[in-house]
């Protein structure tokens, strides 16, 4: 429409005056079309009255979008960076796909390490996007037992009144009186080694570990307040595990949040599955060029049959009880949307099968009785879950048992093999009486004496030899079972508050496969599920979660399996 000196055109944007004799710009020089303010991040909403010009100032990146109240996204929230990885996911990426490599993180300085930038990060996501940086809204109600456990190891650590540790806790009362009354100030565990050494003559001559052979001697008493003590009996270990868990906790919430962006969580996927494909190679390649070293350079200092990184080989095919079901998930999954005559000709399902392959392998040449018994149900699990008639079901566990057959077998002469007969010939003997059982009935007499605070998070290897009975033929750093472990040092209230948060967890995992209860999980979310649900349960008679490269491992696939979930996009699967 002409209008005197000014003409009406249609330009990017809408309609506006132009001045007569004015040329268009080429398309080429025409600024990019702004996208619609709902309409970010692979998400699309339906923008509310008053929010168009904040969506596409939102969509410039000059300020983060808000919508109004009610609507899925509050206006304490931030649109999430459209960047698929940022300094927050190499961070943490970087931690969990390193810290295998450093012996399992078993060494201080690495979990420290992997520690800090963990913390790091979820410092990061924090001052960018406040609160949601951590995922902390609504949806996060369930983790509140998470926050309670955390609060009731800071407990331990904390100066009381002695009157009230006396209450809680008589005999850690008891142990410190004894050892603060027994002559100049000493560490206390020291007494408890000397009492332990009574009782049990036997491992006299057995060194006592670096750390508390050279342990400097501790603080003045006036650091604890005026004759204040904590329920731990050794408070700096306690610390310790409590430094290690927050940064795990922190960990689990910017991965859970970061992970509702489907394209960012395939990314976290793919650099998880290529670590595990690694360390299997290499765990393979070492085993069949064993020299007796760690790298083939670093002697091992502590008894065991180490394979690939893992100074323990039950801890490599612990960590691999994570990535086959994984794997294997995926690789169902991306067979199920090209289809069977296509599955062949896709890259990523012959990637990760082949990976679950390679990291099956490995895991059976670590020779972990446990570990190859779950990974192998697990497969069941799936192979079974693959098909949906009653029929196909019974033919496939029919072909389970005959591989499970022709696999055994094959096994017949291998490491795995011999450490199985040996296991079945000395479960019949004295051994198997002085070994994990004898220590969980001791376990039992040590939780007589702790049954209500625990005696400290990280203090069972102190505690617990002064319960060993006579004719032990080892020390004990742990239970080798985490939820009695958990119990000595927690005391009930911990074992409560994580049973609680595993049922929460399971409940989560389960709704937001599908937003329904009534539908089975997707392929990938099962594979995940399976290989959370195995080291769950080999943690009855091992202790992969308190192998640091192993529980953070654990952390973030826990987190990858329930994600939060992003706005508009409440059913979404990975």
């Amino acid at each position: 429409m002409i209008g005197g000196t000014r003409t009406v055109v249609w330009g990017i944007g809408g309609l506006r005056p132009r001045p007569v004799g004015e040329k268009l710009p080429r398309l080429s020089q025409r600024p990019p079309r702004e996208p619609p303010p709902g309409k970010m991040l692979g998400r699309t909403s339906t923008p509310s009255a008053g929010t168009d010009a904040a969506g596409a100032a939102a969509a410039r990146g000059a300020m983060p979008l808000q919508c109004a109240p009610g609507s899925a996204m509050t206006q304490s929230q931030t649109v999430m960076d459209d960047r698929p990885l940022t300094t927050e996911d190499g961070l943490l990426l970087g931690s969990a796909l390193l810290l295998p490599w450093a012996f399992g993180g078993v060494e201080i300085w690495a979990y420290r390490i992997a520690a800090f930038l963990i913390v790091l990060a979820g410092s990061l996501a924090l001052v960018r996007r406040g609160p949601a940086g951590w995922g902390l809204d609504s949806s996060a109600r369930w983790l509140a037992p998470a926050f309670l456990l955390a609060a009731w190891a800071g407990l331990q650590i904390v100066p009381l009144p002695p009157a009230v540790v006396r209450l809680a806790s008589p005999v850690a009362y008891d142990v410190r009186v004894n050892a603060l009354t027994s002559g100049p100030p000493e560490r206390v565990l020291s007494r408890l080694e000397e009492e332990a050494l009574e009782r049990v003559p036997e491992v006299a001559g057995v060194p006592a570990p670096p750390d508390l052979a050279t342990a400097p001697p501790p603080p003045p008493a006036a650091v604890c307040g005026d004759g204040w003590w904590p329920l731990s009996v050794e408070p700096t270990a306690s610390a310790e595990r409590l430094f290690w868990y927050f940064a795990l906790l922190v960990g689990f919430l910017v991965v859970r949040d970061r992970a509702s962006d489907g394209a960012r969580r395939g990314l976290y996927l793919g650099a998880l599955f290529a670590g595990f494909v690694a360390l299997a190679a290499f765990g393979v390649v070492q085993d069949q060029t064993w020299n007796g070293k760690l790298f083939w350079v670093r002697p091992i200092r502590v008894e065991g049959f180490a394979f690939g990184p893992f100074v323990n080989s039950n801890h490599f095919a612990g960590l691999m009880e994570l990535a086959v079901p994984a794997m294997a998930g995926y690789a169902w999954s991306r067979g199920r949307s090209v289809g069977r005559r296509l599955a062949l000709r896709d890259a990523r399902f012959v990637l990760a099968g082949a990976g679950a392959a390679v990291c099956f392998m490995a895991a059976l040449l670590a020779a972990s009785k446990m570990a190859t018994l779950l990974m192998a149900v697990g497969l069941a699990t799936l192979a079974v879950s693959s098909v949906r008639t009653a029929r196909a079901r019974i033919v496939m566990a029919g072909a389970i048992v005959v591989a499970g057959a022709a696999l055994a077998g094959l096994l017949a002469e291998t490491r795995l093999a011999e450490r199985v007969e040996t296991y079945l010939v000395r479960s019949h003997g004295s051994y198997f009486a002085s070994g994990r059982l004898a220590a969980w009935q001791a376990a039992i007499d040590m939780n007589r004496d702790y049954p209500v605070a625990g005696s400290g998070f990280g203090t069972f290897r102190e505690v617990f030899v002064s319960y060993m009975p006579a004719g032990g033929h080892a020390r004990w750093a742990q239970a080798h079972n985490d939820y009695l472990e958990l119990l000595l040092e927690g005391g009930p209230v911990a074992l409560a508050l994580v049973l609680w948060l595993a049922f929460g967890y399971a409940r989560r995992v389960r709704l937001r496969s599908s937003g329904s209860s009534r539908r089975a999980l997707s392929p990938l979310r099962l594979g995940l599920a399976v290989g959370i649900a195995s080291l769950a349960v080999h943690a009855l008679v091992d202790f992969n979660h308190q192998i640091p490269a192993n529980a953070w491992t654990f952390v973030m696939i826990c987190a990858l399996a329930a994600h939060r979930p992003p706005a508009r996009d409440v059913g979404a699967d990975p």
